[in-house]
């Protein structure tokens, strides 16, 4: 019996180097995604002086503010059919205080407004989850392959993080505007009005010890 001998060249005696600089890239990293503290999308505000950061968060947790009043307002027709209890049917409609003749009108007492939780972080949270292993997976497999460097996939888990935010926000359900919003927006869609908190989405890379 005959032994057999085999011989094994190594082509490349630093594959072991390379591949630990291909992956260090992404040691000790983060994603944070949504508004960020410190990023553009934190700061940036509405017509009305409240920051996107802030509207987020009130659509995520809930609110219950309240309201000192002062705000004009009309009592319109809401259509030509009569109520069961035989009184034509109104609806109140605000008015800015700037506008024409907002000064002759009454305005609101002062009252309590609740908003719903519309928890579209955590659906995004949701989202993240269920392909997180499918897209993890394959970014992992074009780092180690050299296809991509390490800064690329941080670049690639941000758009990921960001577009599951963005769909949270525009295709899931979430409890409707109340009539006077939908009045004023033209639709019940809650999170959508300018789209000024789906296009302020962002993300950033940090340290692991900086989260």
């Amino acid at each position: 019996m005959m032994d057999a001998k085999v011989s094994v060249k190594q082509t490349n005696p630093n594959w072991a180097k390379e591949m630990a600089d291909r992956v260090a890239g992404l040691s000790g990293k983060a994603v944070a995604a949504g508004f960020p503290q410190g990023s553009k999308a934190a700061s940036t505000t509405y017509d009305n002086g409240m920051s996107v950061l802030d509207v987020a968060v009130i659509n995520q947790f809930g609110a219950t503010i309240n309201h000192p009043g002062g705000t004009p307002y009309k009592r319109e027709m809401k259509n030509s059919g009569v109520s069961w209890m035989g009184s034509a049917e109104h609806q109140v409609r605000f008015v800015k205080k700037t506008s024409k003749g907002a000064d002759r009108l009454p305005v609101t007492k002062a009252h309590v407004i609740r908003i719903p939780a519309r928890p579209f972080m955590d659906n995004a949270v949701i989202r993240l989850q269920e392909d997180k292993d499918e897209v993890g997976a394959e970014i992992a497999r074009k780092v180690i392959n050299g296809e991509i460097r390490s800064d690329t996939a941080l670049k690639q888990v941000r758009l990921f993080a960001e577009n599951a935010i963005r769909q949270a926000i525009t295709d899931d359900s979430y409890v409707p505007n109340a009539p006077s919003t939908k009045r004023k927006k033209k639709s019940d869609k809650p999170l959508i009005d300018t789209g000024k908190m789906r296009q302020s989405v962002t993300s950033q890379v940090r340290d692991t010890g900086s989260i």
